[in-house]
């Protein structure tokens, strides 16, 4: 009985503490101005934000950049994800890697660009790969592919792989599109999928499900789910 009043009384203590304010400030910390060597050797540090201008040399990351960020090899932290929020321009040598971009961000990299978590209106350029993990709406161009993980409304356009894992509003242009959820726009590629269709397919080998409502042009058009095949064209309403 003892021992559980004990327990008791420090339970109430450790909520008298958070009461008195103990608990960490929610207050919002920014500069007009970062500089960074690394995200480990950088001004302001990590859990301060930038609004304005920062500039990089082997990663920078904050609690949130708002504004334009130059780097001459990456945006983000030198091992790890970018920063917790970005909104405005990221431009970089080699990487651009951000955890969020609610507000829209443009993106231009020489190697590859990522959003982390949801994007708003996002712009991704890049010399290799770019990828969106969460909704967003927007243009992604690349050298070779692009991803978005959430559902996507905009362009994809790559010169060899698109790839939406959910829905898909819009177009894709690559030599290989994918769409694991609905399509409601236009695939242009030699190799073209959707699990299900509302919109056009043009390539030489078209694949859906059961579920087309559109219009597919190809040499060969696949219902991946039957195994049915239809030569140069099959539609669906």
């Amino acid at each position: 009985m003892k021992q559980r009043t004990k327990l008791w009384m420090a339970a109430m203590g450790a909520l008298a503490l958070v009461a008195a304010g103990a608990a960490p400030s929610a207050a919002v910390v920014f500069s007009p101005f970062g500089f960074a060597i690394t995200s480990d050797a950088q001004l302001p540090m990590f859990r301060t934000g930038v609004v304005g201008l920062r500039l990089s040399l082997f990663g920078a990351a904050n609690e949130f950049m708002y504004g334009l960020s130059l780097a001459a090899a990456m945006n983000g932290k030198s091992a790890g994800s970018g920063d917790d929020d970005v909104a405005g321009i990221q431009l970089a040598g080699l990487l651009n890697d951000a955890e969020g971009a609610e507000f829209g961000v443009f993106q231009l990299a020489g190697l590859a660009n990522r959003i982390r978590g949801g994007g708003g209106t996002v712009v991704q350029l890049a010399g290799f790969y770019n990828q969106v993990d969460g909704p967003a709406n927007g243009l992604q161009l690349a050298g070779v592919a692009n991803r978005a993980e959430g559902d996507f409304g905009g362009v994809q356009l790559a010169g060899v792989c698109n790839v939406a894992e959910k829905d898909f509003r819009g177009v894709q242009l690559a030599a290989i599109n994918r769409v694991a959820g609905t399509l409601y726009g236009i695939q242009l590629g030699a190799f073209n999928y959707a699990k299900t269709v509302r919109g056009l397919q043009i390539g030489a080998f078209n694949g859906a499900g059961n579920d087309m409502g559109g219009l597919s042009l190809a040499v060969f058009n696949i219902n991946t789910e039957t195994q049915a095949l239809w030569p140069l064209l099959r539609v669906g309403f």
